[in-house]
C-alpha cells in the first residue's frame, strides 16, 4: 500500500500535562478485566519484533478490536531500553500510520494487514477509524497514543505520558542538563531530566522528594528552566543540527511518594500553563 501523507492535526491531551486527580492506577481502564481474544498470533508477533526489529524485553502483547477501535497493547519488562522503545515506535509508525509495509520479509500481523479486501485497512465491518496504542513497563502504564482516521488519513492524535515514573533509560544526559541538576538539586530534592516518550520536541523535568516542596522552590526552578535550561538546550540542538530536539516545550513534574503531585507545561510561546495539583 502506498504511503499516505499524514495530516498533522495534533491535539495534546490534557492528561498528558497533568497529574492524575484520581487514585493512582497501574492499568489503563481498557485493560482491566479484559477478556477479548487477540487478533492474529501475538506469540509470533513478539518473536518477529525481537528478531526482525531487534526489539527486546517484551513480556506480552495484545492486538484486538473492540468498541469501534483497534487496540495494540504491549508490555515491556523493567529492563526496557531507549533503543527498544525507539525501534518499536519506528516500527509502529511505519506500519500503522504510514502503511509502509515491507514486502521482502515477514513482520508482525502481516496476514491481517496485507490481505487485500480482508485487510484491517479495508474491512467494512471493523473500520480503521480509531486506534489506541498503550505501552506498559513492568506492568505499569508508561504512555498511550490514541489516533483517529478518516479514509485512512490521520486526522487527530492524543498522547498521555505517566508523570509518576522516573525512567532512567530515557535520561537526557549532557553537560547542560548535568550542570542544571548539580546546581539546583538539594539534600532532599533529586532532579531528573528526560526526553518525552510521545513528543519529540518536549523534555520533562521530574523533581522528586520525600518531603513537601514549597511554592518558592517551584517558582524558582520554573524560572531557571525558562531562562536558563531551555534556551541552552535549544542552542545546543541548533549548533549540532539536531533539529528533531529543539525542545519547544517543557513539562515539570513534582513527584512525592511515587506520585505526581504538581505539573505544568512551558509552551512554545514561553508561557507556563495547564497547572495541575494532586495532593
Amino acid at each position: 500500500m502506498k504511503y499516505i501523507k499524514l495530516l498533522l492535526t495534533i491535539f495534546l491531551s490534557f492528561f498528558f500535562v497533568s497529574c492524575s486527580t484520581k487514585a493512582v492506577s497501574l492499568t489503563f481502564p481498557e485493560d482491566k478485566n479484559q477478556q477479548i481474544e487477540s487478533l492474529g498470533n501475538p506469540s509470533e508477533a513478539i518473536e518477529l519484533l525481537e528478531f526482525v526489529y531487534t526489539i527486546d524485553n517484551i513480556e506480552n502483547l495484545r492486538f484486538y478490536y473492540s468498541n469501534n477501535t483497534y487496540h495494540y497493547v504491549i508490555y515491556f519488562s523493567d529492563s526496557v531500553t531507549k533503543q527498544d522503545l525507539t525501534s518499536f515506535k519506528s516500527y509502529f509508525k511505519k506500519i500503522f500510520l504510514e502503511y509502509d509495509m515491507p514486502t521482502e520479509y515477514n513482520f508482525p500481523f502481516r496476514e491481517l494487514l496485507m490481505n487485500g479486501n480482508e485487510s484491517i485497512f479495508n474491512n467494512s465491518e471493523t473500520v480503521y477509524e480509531n486506534f489506541s496504542l498503550r505501552v506498559y513497563k513492568n506492568n505499569n502504564k508508561l504512555y498511550r497514543s490514541d489516533y483517529t482516521f478518516k479514509d485512512l488519513i490521520l486526522t487527530s492524535e492524543k498522547h498521555w505520558e505517566n508523570l509518576d515514573l522516573v525512567n532512567s533509560f530515557n535520561y537526557r544526559n549532557n553537560e547542560i542538563t548535568n550542570q542544571f541538576i548539580k546546581t539546583n538539586k538539594t539534600e532532599n530534592i533529586n532532579i531528573f531530566i528526560e526526553d518525552s516518550l510521545t513528543n519529540y520536541d518536549t523534555f520533562i523535568i521530574k523533581i522528586k522528594s520525600e518531603k513537601e516542596i514549597d511554592e518558592d522552590y517551584i517558582t524558582f526552578i520554573k524560572s531557571q528552566i525558562k531562562q536558563n535550561l531551555q534556551p541552552k538546550l535549544r542552542q545546543k540542538a541548533l549548533l549540532s543540527n539536531e533539529f528533531s530536539s529543539l525542545y519547544k516545550k517543557c513539562i515539570i513534574s513534582i513527584i512525592k511518594d511515587e506520585k505526581c503531585v504538581f505539573s505544568e507545561i512551558l509552551n512554545t510561546s514561553g508561557e507556563w500553563n495547564f497547572k495541575s495539583y494532586n495532593k
